[in-house]
């Protein structure tokens, strides 16, 4: 096209078996996975869709890719639909990833995230919303951001809330400096943990944890925990 061109590869993929080798959509190993070992002995095609569409600058703008298993059995049952797409534009990137379920009619998992970057900060927000088909059992909303003071340090923090409870999961903020052969960093973290009690109520723990980490290259890194405490 006059402005940008696009790229379309498709495949298909007979096999004796499921199994688990995922590396992501974009790469040259991408097959499906199941836990469950009856699928193991049953005949199966994977319908793959693979596309991108690039500017005239090199640049990658949109990256697509579907995958649709099936058995190979008298009713050729469809598995779940994979889905992923990558939207790249103004310096931000915009990316999903879905689970469709032709069981259940419905979107069971989705993962939505927002990031960029500009000058020195840079952000991310994702979205994870999980289904069993009938009632939604998560959903999540996680930020993060950072701010580089110089080309040798930053501060780095993230935000966890479970949308259902409305309650936050945890934080965390970190400081990182790094200069020649080492990196050091003095990060605080706070997880929120739910839990079910008896009598059908729920409570929370709460951990707080400072830790502190050494990188020296090449030799390794060393890491030291100066204080934790857990709580109800």
């Amino acid at each position: 096209y006059e402005r940008f061109f696009h790229t379309v590869n498709l495949g298909v993929t007979l096999s004796d078996s499921l199994y688990h080798h995922q590396k992501g959509f974009f790469d040259e190993e991408f097959y499906v996975s199941s836990e469950n070992n009856e699928w193991d002995l049953r005949k199966t095609a994977s319908f793959k869709l693979v596309q991108f569409l690039f500017a005239n600058s090199g640049n990658v703008v949109v990256r697509h890719a579907a995958l649709q298993p099936m058995f190979l059995d008298s009713n050729n049952t469809l598995l779940d639909l994979t889905n992923e797409i990558t939207i790249s534009a103004f310096g931000a990137t915009l990316d999903n990833k879905l689970t469709y379920s032709h069981d259940h009619d419905a979107v069971t998992k989705s993962i939505t995230s927002l990031g960029g970057k500009n000058g020195r900060f840079d952000y991310k927000f994702s979205h994870l919303y999980e289904t069993d088909g009938e009632f939604v059992t998560r959903r999540y909303l996680n930020s993060g951001a950072g701010y580089a003071f110089n080309a040798s340090s930053r501060i780095d923090a993230t935000h966890s809330r479970d949308l259902l409870t409305k309650e936050d999961r945890g934080y965390s903020v970190a400081l990182t400096h790094k200069r020649g052969c080492y990196q050091t960093t003095l990060s605080f973290e706070r997880e929120i943990t739910p839990y079910n009690i008896a009598g059908g109520s729920s409570d929370s723990k709460t951990s707080d944890i400072i830790f502190l980490r050494l990188i020296l290259i090449p030799f390794g890194d060393i890491g030291q925990q100066i204080y934790s405490n857990e709580r109800s």
